[in-house]
């Protein structure tokens, strides 16, 4: 396994990766590493915000459990995006601003649910720009912000379990978007 992560590393260096890109690479090959060690998992779990979720087929009694810190609040990417994220539709408003209104937000097997959390806009190259827009159903469910492609990270309020939503959207000039946020 060390022999695995030192040819790795050698390797990334010589393709000039950044310190990110091999945390990366460290944190795949760790991943993968365990995943061919446990052999084959039927089931899938996260930590979210502390919290570890399970999931399984229960008949045959094999689970996988892997962790994901999750802060709606930091400029990062999650391994995977979670949940579902979408603008819907967008309407025309009096003043002809650029504006992003929550429509809904809920989780399938449970329903309609309070939550929130933040945007990040996304670079033409990528990167999350290190500024958090705070955007909720309460106190901001309808906000006014710059056109472009955007970075959401969002979790419900209320409840016994954590649901994330992670995902890029993408708002139009000039009128009201109006989202739609599916939990995970």
């Amino acid at each position: 396994m060390l022999r695995f992560l030192t040819v790795v590393f050698v390797l990334a260096s010589l393709t000039g990766c950044t310190t990110a890109d091999f945390e990366k690479i460290a944190r795949d090959s760790m991943n993968a590493a365990a995943d061919a060690t446990i052999g084959n998992l039927a089931g899938n779990a996260r930590t979210t915000t502390g919290s570890v979720q399970q999931s399984g087929n229960t008949a045959s009694n094999s689970y996988s459990v892997g962790r994901e810190n999750f802060s709606t609040a930091k400029a990062s990417r999650t391994q995977t995006d979670y949940g579902k994220v979408a603008v819907t539709k967008t309407e025309k408003n009096p003043q002809g601003q650029t504006r992003l209104a929550l429509n809904s937000c809920g989780q399938p097997n449970v329903g309609a649910m309070r939550c929130g959390g933040y945007l990040f806009e996304v670079t033409p190259e990528g990167w999350l720009v290190d500024d958090p827009i705070h955007f909720n159903d309460l106190n901001n469910p309808n906000i006014t912000l710059a056109a472009g492609t955007y970075y959401i990270k969002f979790h419900n309020w209320k409840g016994g379990k954590k649901y994330i939503a992670t995902g890029e959207f993408t708002v139009s000039p000039f009128v009201t978007n109006l989202v739609d946020v599916e939990l995970e």
